[in-house]
């Protein structure tokens, strides 16, 4: 009556099918799990890397101690190397080498040595005689503690920068020159040797080991006070770098004369017009025991021979207080001559000249004395002081050109009033003229179409050193220059700019043809078409 229950074969495979696909879907969530698990693991376990640093260089000197060598300036004589601040060879780092004396802070008045990206450095016997001897200004044979450290830092700033350790080396510092030379060479502008050491007085050691230098009979111009004419002792002529570069000077720090300080370099001298003394023959005596200078006067200044021109200077004349304008040329014994001088003398005629005896030297010149007048010129020659000066102005003379005679047999002074007509006058200019482009030179009428000027002072002196004619005393056109590819002296006129392009600018160039610089006669000929110069002197 009772039966068995039998399943439904209809629906078992798919509940099968069902079940293992719920297995398989939770094994493969099991394993990813169990994956994410071990790499979080493995993340955990791994370190994290630091940021990039810079550590301090480590120095390396390869000696304590050096005795410089000055016979063998260019060899080495200190290595110094050190380690690099990083091993990332992405990060730039540079390195500076910084040099001072034991017991000065290290970057107080240090010398400082740039090294890029180099890790090494080599002193020379030479270098390190230059740095202590001259930088640090210690004296030979002394040994000094000199200390060494390396500063590194990131190019860009990244990181901290480093200081290496500082490391310590003795160095002895030496010369091939004795303490005290066996002479002094003597220069100055208050000397007649001005300041060429080769021409410069040598004063020997009076005997050796005394320290004590002599000279007797010596011509000193250390007036005018202005002119801070002064000189030194050399104790070598200088002539290569192994001679001694020192020298004898004022104590700058004394507040007496002749106290002597020895320096290496600088512009210190002795200025015996600062503390009175006069021009004059002396002896000298220098002591470099005591450190001190003793001049005694022994006479006056000799009456130096009379010169073979006088130079024009000053305010008045277009050319100013410069050296290469209008000369007064000698034309005979103590008589000097210029033309034709074109002189502003401003509106209180407190604007002059001076007449000096030779080029670049501004201590000895010609003036006009106090109780000069418009009829009596009367002249003083200045050697001690800059302040006499002609004024032509205070005496009544008003703008214009003149002749100027100087006679130096009878100190007297001569003006020549020139009567040019600017309505009728023509004008010229140039880097050859007196005061160059700046002023104009004029040439009055002569003649009909004829012009001419008279003593004037041409500088021919380079190729490019040329003039221009013009038609008037003031005006630009048209004017007048030397015809291209044709003999000098054969005179084209120009009258606008374009013509002047097309012409390159054609000048008188005198050089060009042969003239040398001096004093002229130029006359300009329109009948002729002609220019031509006559040398004076």
């Amino acid at each position: 009556m009772f039966s068995a229950y039998t399943p439904d074969q209809s629906n078992q495979k798919p509940t099968y099918m069902r079940r293992k696909l719920y297995y398989l879907t939770a094994g493969l969530a099991a394993t990813l799990l169990l994956a994410a698990a071990c790499s979080s693991d493995d993340t955990a376990e791994k370190p994290v890397p630091e940021p990039a640093t810079l550590t301090a260089p480590t120095l390396t000197l390869s000696a304590d101690a050096v005795l410089v060598d000055p016979e063998h300036s260019d060899q080495p004589a200190l290595h110094a190397e050190w380690t690099a601040a990083t091993d990332d060879e992405q990060t730039e780092v540079a390195y500076t080498l910084y040099v001072n004396l034991t017991g000065r802070d290290m970057f107080s008045g240090p010398v400082v040595i740039d090294k890029g990206a180099a890790l090494t450095h080599d002193f020379t016997h030479g270098e390190l005689n230059q740095l202590l001897l001259n930088t640090f200004d210690l004296e030979a044979g002394t040994e000094a503690a000199v200390r060494f450290a390396v500063y590194a830092k990131n190019a860009d700033e990244e990181f901290d920068a480093q200081l290496s350790e500082i490391k310590n080396c003795a160095i002895t510092p030496k010369t091939t020159y004795p303490n005290f030379p066996p002479s002094l060479i003597m220069v100055g502008a208050a000397t007649p040797w001005q300041w060429d050491l080769n021409a410069g007085l040598e004063l020997p050691e009076s005997r050796e080991g005394s320290h004590l230098y002599q000279a007797s009979g010596v011509e000193l111009r250390v007036q005018p006070m202005s002119l801070n004419n002064g000189f030194k002792f050399y104790f070598s002529r200088n002539v290569n770098d192994t001679d001694d570069p020192r020298f004898a000077a004022q104590d700058l720090s004394a507040e007496t004369f002749g106290k002597i300080a020895v320096y290496k370099s600088g512009e210190a001298q002795f200025q015996p017009g600062s503390f009175g003394y006069e021009n004059g023959v002396y002896d000298i005596e220098v002591n470099l025991d005591t450190k001190l200078l003793t001049l005694t006067r022994t006479g006056d200044l000799p009456e130096a021979p009379l010169p073979e021109q006088l130079y024009l200077l000053g305010g008045c004349f277009t050319w100013g207080w410069t050296w290469d304008g209008t000369q007064l040329a000698k034309a005979e014994e103590g008589i000097y001559r210029a033309r034709n001088i074109d002189m502003t003398f401003g509106d209180n005629g407190d604007v002059g000249f001076k007449m000096f005896t030779e080029r670049d030297n501004w201590g000895v010149y010609y003036a006009m004395t106090d109780d000069a007048t418009a009829d009596n010129i009367s002249l003083q020659l200045v050697t001690d002081t800059d302040a006499p000066q002609v004024y032509p102005g205070k005496l009544g003379y008003g703008k214009g050109v003149y002749d100027i005679e100087v006679n130096l047999n009878t100190m007297k002074m001569t003006l020549t009033a020139k009567s040019i007509d600017y309505s009728t006058a023509y004008s010229m200019t140039g880097e050859a003229t007196p005061g160059g482009w700046e002023s104009r030179t004029y040439l009055p009428k002569k003649g009909d179409n004829e012009w001419e000027a008279t003593g004037v002072a041409m500088n021919f002196d380079g190729d490019y050193k040329g003039f221009k004619i013009f038609a008037s005393s003031d005006g630009w056109w048209p004017w007048y220059g030397q015809t291209p590819d044709a003999p000098f002296g054969t005179v084209i006129r120009i009258d606008d700019q374009a013509t002047s392009d097309a012409k390159g600018d054609p000048q008188f160039y005198p050089s060009r043809f042969g003239y040398a610089s001096g004093t002229y006669t130029i006359n300009l000929n329109l009948n002729t078409m002609t220019l031509t110069l006559t040398k004076e002197n």
